[in-house]
Order: C-alpha cells, then structure tokens, then sequence
C-alpha cells in the first residue's frame, strides 16, 4: 500500500491554536468552521490507523509501554517531572522494578517550575558560554537561589524515594 498520495492532504497545518502554557492567559483558537476541523482530524485519524498496519509501525504516535520505559532505565533511574496546574510530582523508573515510583510533591508547584524556567534561561542567556564550553562568569550566590528551591522541592523528596539517604 502506497500511503505518500493519500497521506499528502494530510501534510496541511492542523487546525492551529495558539497555548501560552501560564494559567494566567487564556486559550485562543483561530476561528474556523467546525466541520472542516472535524473532516480534518477525521482524516488524520484514518490515516494513523492505516499506517499502524504497516509492519513496524504498529504503536505509531501511541505512548511507550512500561517495558520500552524500563529497558531505558538500565544505567539508573529515569526521573519524570511532571509539573501541572493542579499538583505536581516525580515517576521514577527503575530496571529492577515492575511499575512506576511515584512521588508527590506537595512543595512544588507548577508556578515554581515556570518561575525556575525562567531563572534557568536568564542565566544561560547571560552566562557567555564560549564554544569551549567553559563559562567565562560565575555567580555562585545567584545560582544557589535557583538550586535550593529545586533540591529541597524536587530533587531531596526524590532522594528519599530511591533510599539513596
């Protein structure tokens, strides 16, 4: 089966919108009509669904399975931030270990993570990384206040979990 032809419609922009990821803003989509959205994603529906039958691609665009995300953890843990509105927390995958770890963080909040996002860009914007790698200015005070918060928020409770105290 020879997707290239009936898969080109598809290469067109999806309906776009535009996210500002603080939940201080609000979602704005650009005005279309529903139907051609609906027949569009529609479309691109199909189409995953006929590639997954191809051989080799039968878990296209679909999440990992715990085994592929355990078989990546077989030189140490592998930590995922997850950082929402609502509650934030850590899942640890572990080779020797059959499900995921979980670690809730109820000192940590997502306007935390934006805030030290922010920090952290600040500082490697001004940071004048040559293309030795070597930073030329070092402000040790100012980049204490970006890791404090991240250790004793993030990393420590994580820590704890793993019993590496």
């Amino acid at each position: 089966m020879d997707f290239r032809h009936s898969l080109q419609p598809q290469t067109m922009p999806v309906p776009s919108t535009q996210w500002d990821p603080s939940p201080r803003s609000s979602t704005a989509l650009n005005m279309r009509p529903p139907d051609s959205v609906a027949s569009q994603l529609s479309g691109i529906s199909c189409s995953r669904i006929q590639i997954r039958h191809l051989p080799g691609f039968e878990r296209f665009l679909l999440p990992k399975e715990f085994s592929q995300l355990r078989a990546s953890s077989h030189s140490g843990p592998v930590v995922i931030l997850n950082a929402a509105t609502h509650r934030c927390d850590v899942l640890i995958v572990l080779s020797s270990v059959d499900h995921v770890i979980h670690v809730p963080l109820p000192n940590f909040s997502f306007h935390q993570s934006i805030d030290l996002q922010g920090i952290l860009k600040s500082f490697l914007r001004h940071a004048h990384v040559e293309r030795t790698g070597q930073i030329e200015r070092w402000d040790r005070s100012t980049w204490g206040s970006f890791l404090s918060p991240l250790w004793k928020c993030v990393v420590e409770p994580v820590i704890y979990a793993l019993a590496f105290r």
